[in-house]
């Protein structure tokens, strides 16, 4: 049966749906901006593929971070996190605060940061290709193996 209580209730549901997406995004917006932005500056700053390949390496494992942080939480169990709060335990009762919210955190971690982590490492490694080389011919073969390295690092991690 389907009443009208039902109806507002599912209203408000999509209204805090829609304005939680349209945050989520903003943040992920942000995130990459001041990670572009930052890596761009030491990259034109200085011109070295090492820095550059530095650069890629950091990214793509605070992305794994992310991912495993996600994980974590949305796997967790509050019940050994309750008894460690009890105790007083130092952390516990963030831990407490994340397990309880672990749909948001991991989609969070793992669908925002994550995310914009790994796409940013793509876009990095397409720029160490730049740096690399000029010829389109060799960019392709490059690009390939860049991506490659990417995707077997990540998925490692």
């Amino acid at each position: 049966m389907y009443t009208t209580t039902n109806y507002i209730f599912e209203v408000k549901n999509i209204k805090k749906n829609i304005k939680d997406a349209i945050v989520i995004s903003l943040v992920a917006v942000i995130i990459a901006v001041i990670v572009g932005f930052f890596s761009n500056i030491i990259t034109e700053k200085s011109g070295a593929v090492g820095i550059m390949i530095s650069i890629l390496l950091l990214v793509i494992i605070l992305g794994i971070i992310a991912d495993a942080l996600g994980t974590s939480a949305a796997a967790a169990d509050l019940r050994p996190i309750n008894a460690l709060a009890a105790k007083k335990e130092v952390g516990a009762k963030e831990a407490v605060i994340i397990v309880k919210k672990a749909d948001r955190f991991a989609n969070i971690c793992k669908d925002v940061i994550g995310d914009v982590l790994n796409t940013l490492s793509g876009v990095f490694g397409v720029g160490i290709v730049i740096a690399i080389t000029t010829d389109p011919k060799l960019q392709n073969g490059y690009t390939l193996a860049i991506t490659a390295i990417i995707v077997a690092i990540t998925v490692i991690g």
